[in-house]
C-alpha cells in the first residue's frame, strides 16, 4: 500500500531509525492497545486478532482512516466501481466492457462525486478517464482485448506478497474506497420521495430523513455500509442536487420572524418516474448487499433497490 501511495504522488512518513517491520509492529501495538479511544477497533481473543467485527460506531471511525488516502485513488476507484456495475447487472464475474461504455459510466460517477473531490482534469474528464483506464491495464488490474474491451484481470501470475499485488484484490480495494460515497448519494436520491410532489423541508430535516432511511435499509438488508449515513457526505449530496437542479431553495420566515431556507423538488422533478430512474442509476454502482446472496433471504425479497424504494414509499404514504 505504501508503494501504491507513493506511485500516485502521496507521501508516507519515514522513520529512518526503525525498520519497516518494527514500524508495522509499533502501529499494531498502538491499535491493539486502543490508544485511549473508548472503542476497540481491533479485537483480541487469546493470541489471535479478530477482524470485521465492527459495530456501526466503529465503522464510522474506521472510515476516517480511509479518507486520508482516498483522493490518491479516486479516478481508479471510479473506473473500478463502474466496471463492478457491469458485473452486477450481468450477474456474472467475468464481463467484457467496451471502452466507450466504461468511460461513459465512469463519467457519470465522477460528476456524481464532484462535490466530494477536486479534479485536476475537470475540463477534460473523459480524456483523463481514458488515460486512467490504460494505466490500470499497465498496472495489471485490467486486461484490454484486441477489440478494446476491458475486463478485470483475474489471472494471478505469481503468489501475491500482499493484497495489492493481486489484481482482483486491488480491484476490490479500489471499489471499496468509492462504495460508501455511492451509498450516501443513493440515500439522498431515495429521500426525494419524501419531497414529492411539492413538500418542503429544511436541509437539516432532509438530512435526518436520509439518515433514517439509511438506518432502516442497513438493518433491513438493503445497505451494507453504515458509514454511508455520514452527515458530511449527505450535506454534500444536497449541494449536488441543488447544483443539478433537482432541488430548489425556498426562502421564508419562521414564526419568530427569522429567515429560514427550505428545499423542495424543482417542477421538472415532481415525477415519481424520474426519481426512480435516479435511484436506480446510482444504485447500479452499489456494492451487492450481502443479504441478497442468501436464497432464504431472497424468498421474501426481490432486489435491494426495489425493496428500498418500497420501504421508503411505505413511510411516505
Amino acid at each position: 500500500l505504501r508503494m501504491r501511495i507513493e506511485e500516485r504522488g502521496g507521501r508516507v512518513v519515514e522513520q529512518e531509525s526503525i525498520t519497516l517491520k518494527d514500524s508495522i509492529s509499533m502501529v499494531m501495538n498502538r491499535v491493539l492497545k486502543d490508544n485511549g479511544s473508548s472503542i476497540d477497533l481491533v479485537k483480541e481473543y487469546k493470541n489471535m486478532v479478530l477482524l470485521n467485527l465492527y459495530n456501526p460506531k466503529e465503522r464510522m471511525e474506521l472510515s476516517l482512516y480511509c479518507n486520508q488516502i482516498i483522493h490518491l485513488f479516486v479516478s481508479e476507484g471510479v473506473i473500478a466501481t463502474s466496471m463492478y456495475s457491469f458485473e452486477k447487472q450481468q450477474n456474472f464475474p467475468k464481463v467484457f466492457v467496451s471502452r466507450e461504455e466504461l468511460i461513459e459510466k465512469s463519467h457519470f460517477l465522477m460528476k456524481l462525486l464532484e462535490v466530494e473531490f477536486i479534479y485536476k482534469h475537470s475540463n477534460d474528464l473523459k480524456s483523463h478517464l481514458n488515460a486512467t483506464a490504460d494505466a490500470m491495464v499497465k498496472r495489471n488490474i485490467f486486461q484490454n482485448s484486441s477489440d478494446d474491451k476491458f475486463t478485470v484481470n483475474d489471472i494471478e501470475t505469481s503468489v501475491p506478497s500482499s493484497t495489492l499485488d493481486s489484481p482482483t484484490l486491488t480491484y476490490l480495494f479500489l471499489c471499496a474506497l468509492i462504495w460508501p460515497f455511492v451509498d450516501s448519494y443513493w440515500l439522498s436520491a431515495l429521500s426525494l420521495y419524501h419531497l414529492n410532489p411539492d413538500r418542503i423541508k429544511t436541509i437539516p430535516n432532509l438530512i435526518r430523513i436520509m439518515q433514517n432511511i439509511g438506518e432502516k435499509c442497513y438493518f433491513n438488508g438493503q445497505l451494507d455500509l453504515y458509514e454511508a449515513i455520514s452527515k458530511e457526505t449527505l450535506q454534500n449530496s444536497v449541494l449536488l442536487l441543488l447544483k443539478w437542479g433537482v432541488l430548489e431553495k425556498v426562502e421564508g420566515e419562521r414564526e419568530d420572524g427569522n429567515k429560514e431556507v427550505w428545499v423542495r423538488l424543482s417542477e421538472k422533478w415532481r415525477d415519481e418516474k424520474l426519481i426512480r430512474e435516479l435511484v436506480e442509476k446510482i444504485g447500479y454502482y452499489k456494492k451487492r448487499s450481502r443479504g441478497y446472496r442468501s436464497r432464504r433471504f431472497r424468498v421474501s425479497h426481490s432486489n435491494d433497490i426495489e425493496d428500498a424504494i418500497k420501504l421508503v414509499l411505505g413511510d411516505v404514504k
